[in-house]
């Protein structure tokens, strides 16, 4: 639960955040930032599966199957975040702030962002053979939370 939270919060802020600041701050028409959500959209159809077959195949460690790839991308993630809020670029051409925020946005959510989101979900499947347990343990998380 704190994770997904965690993880949660990171999208909502790009997803509420990304358009205003591409638009008021770099002076991107909202039609191309609407275009590169769509664009990211369809990609993700690609890479979420992807990543969801890499994540299954992998051998489980002492880490279990997808706690690494969470680890692991973490920083990305973080660092494709902070890249795609970077003001100083105002002052470049236009097409090259276009295709920048395409390339920081792409890799961040269809990238990074996937290979994390897609692992944490998977986990609760492999947590136990129970289907009740599998069932009760965000609740039991979020109670021990409060």
């Amino acid at each position: 639960m704190p994770g997904d939270v965690a993880n949660d919060f990171s999208f909502i802020f790009a997803s509420t955040y990304v358009m205003v600041f591409n638009s008021k701050v770099m002076g991107i028409s909202t039609g191309l930032i609407g275009t590169m959500f769509l664009v990211a959209r369809c990609i993700d159809a690609f890479t979420d599966i992807g990543m969801g077959r890499i994540a299954d195949r992998v051998a489980t460690g002492k880490n279990g199957k997808f706690r690494p790839w969470i680890l692991r991308m973490c920083g990305p993630v973080a660092i494709a975040s902070f890249l795609m809020y970077q003001s100083g670029l105002q002052s470049l051409p236009y097409g090259v702030k276009v295709a920048y925020m395409f390339i920081t946005y792409i890799l961040w959510g269809s990238v990074f962002y996937t290979s994390i989101n897609i692992p944490y979900g998977s986990m609760a499947s492999v947590i136990s053979q129970n289907p009740k347990d599998r069932y009760s343990v965000p609740w039991a998380a979020c109670l021990r939370a409060f």
